[in-house]
């Protein structure tokens, strides 16, 4: 009876580890087959993005083939294809700062003319490359202005701004005073070019037509210090010296561009000055 037991007890023994082993190989196998699903999950997955990108290589191979048979069309057909040839544009001459309008304007001429040959579009572009321009005096301006415009003072952010600002400081919009200085300077010989040299003459015939009262006055202060030599002063200063008046609207008419003309050439022009003749009759 005690080998029975034993025997019981050696096969439920025998058992319980069997049993244990089948579990673990049915769990092994669980996994193999889970692993399996997910590999083929997977494969599926690669395949599908695989195909997606030969359709588009299939695609481009197809619009590809479809340019070639039109370029074979077209040089069969005699078509050319040309191409706009670069411009090398030359570099601007540097502008040191003198009051001359004829200077200025020319700078600012070649430069535009530079900005198109060299395709700079941008405005702020623009502004920076017309200061490596600048030398000697317009130098100094334009560092003036630099920390003007980190201080907040002022902006400069496009080429008519730019523009505007250089003509203000360079434009010959005070020869008045220059003109007056060097009248003090001389003495009355026989005309009015005693007292005005080349370029202050120069700098008059090229005075721009005034914008605004200030600059109005501006030239009529220096008309009026040369009246003595115009004949006829009062009446062709009449049109602009109405616009001073108290109450009156600004509006530059034709008739005022006729007289400021006309006050232009009257002040530098050559007047015939002598000294009286005293055999002769005097009117009064």
């Amino acid at each position: 009876m005690g080998d029975v037991k034993d025997c019981l007890s050696y096969v439920e023994q025998n058992l319980k580890t069997l049993e244990d082993h089948v579990l673990e190989e049915l769990e092994s196998l669980k996994k193999a087959v889970m692993g399996q699903d997910e590999l083929r999950t997977r494969f599926m997955e690669l395949f599908t993005n695989l195909q997606e990108q030969l359709d588009v290589v299939k695609a481009g191979v197809e619009e590809t083939r479809q340019e070639t048979a039109m370029c074979k069309r077209a040089i069969a057909g005699g078509a050319v294809v040309t191409h706009s040839p670069r411009v090398d544009a030359p570099k601007p001459k540097e502008f040191g700062g003198k009051r001359d309008a004829k200077e200025l304007d020319n700078f600012i001429w070649h430069m535009e003319r530079y900005f198109e040959g060299a395709s700079i579009m941008d405005e702020k572009a623009k502004v920076r490359t017309a200061t490596l321009y600048l030398t000697d005096t317009a130098t100094l301006w334009s560092r003036r202005k630099h920390n003007d415009i980190e201080k907040g003072l002022c902006t400069i952010d496009t080429w008519d701004v730019f523009k505007k600002e250089i003509k203000r400081q360079f434009y010959p919009e005070n020869v008045t005073y220059e003109a007056r200085k060097k009248l003090r300077e001389l003495k009355h010989k026989s005309s009015i070019h005693d007292y005005m040299d080349r370029e202050k003459l120069k700098a008059i015939k090229e005075w721009e037509a005034p914008t605004k009262v200030s600059e109005l006055r501006s030239f009529l202060g220096l008309a009026n210090y040369y009246r003595r030599f115009i004949k006829g002063y009062s009446a062709k200063a009449a049109p602009l010296t109405d616009l001073l008046k108290k109450g009156k609207a600004w509006e530059w008419s034709k008739r005022c561009q006729t007289a400021f003309e006309g006050l232009k050439e009257a002040v530098t022009e050559e007047p015939v000055l002598a000294l009286p003749d005293h055999t002769k009759v005097f009117e009064l």
